[in-house]
């Protein structure tokens, strides 16, 4: 039946709809004898069903999608910049290498320190961003934290409907093993690699990097 039937007949034959609905036989299974399955969708606030899980008013709350949002976005943002930061600590340590070269006087043991710090570089931005060396191979990686969260943004930050309980759980696991790995890095760059460019000019090797040369008038 078109729409202009539809209009015509409520205009003139006001109850002929409630008639022939009400003399709709129930069917007897989720399939009639034509075999085939209607759904019909009754998920949207449009249609006026709030309802999700134990909350009657879970996708009418925006307020709740807006701070999801915007915590996913800070978290993005912290990650993303420390992915930044290690990879910027890595080219720091590769002139911190080649000055410690060219220094014969420096004690040795400012190399090993450089190396070990190179190693967890590598460590942290695996943790932070995958493995891209196996992932190369096309071997399976672990899921990285950023991968996490940019899973969240893909899928929740186009939806108007509540926030899923698996991004919840994405981001739950993305922010504690961020936190911790955060701390690692910031112990690793302001701490162990300041340390070390600080003893490579007492030493005096060439300056690099991250590195204010320290000197005075003579």
């Amino acid at each position: 039946m078109h729409l202009e039937e539809v209009i015509e007949l409520r205009a003139r034959e006001p109850g002929r709809i409630a008639e022939l609905a009400a003399g709709r036989a129930a069917p007897c299974g989720l399939v009639d004898d034509t075999g085939r399955l209607m759904l019909v969708a009754a998920d949207h606030t449009a249609r006026g069903v709030l309802r999700a899980g134990a909350d009657p008013t879970a996708m009418a709350d925006r307020g709740e999608l807006l701070r999801f949002q915007s915590k996913t976005a800070r978290l993005q943002r912290a990650v993303l910049g420390a992915i930044e930061a290690a990879q910027e600590a890595q080219e720091r340590i590769k002139h911190v290498k080649q000055a410690l070269v060219d220094t014969p006087a420096a004690d040795p043991k400012l190399g090993a320190d450089a190396r070990a710090i190179e190693e967890r570089l590598k460590d942290e931005l695996v943790a932070l961003k995958g493995d891209d060396v196996m992932r190369g191979r096309n071997e399976p990686v672990p899921l990285a934290i950023a991968d996490r969260v940019e899973a969240i943004v893909d899928s929740q930050w186009v939806s108007t409907a509540s926030v899923t309980g698996t991004n919840q759980d994405a981001y739950r696991i993305a922010a504690e093993a961020f936190a911790a790995e955060l701390s690692r890095l910031r112990a690793l760059v302001e701490g162990d690699l300041r340390k070390l460019e600080q003893s490579m000019e007492q030493a005096g090797a060439p300056w690099t990097p991250g590195r204010v040369p320290v000197w005075q008038k003579e």
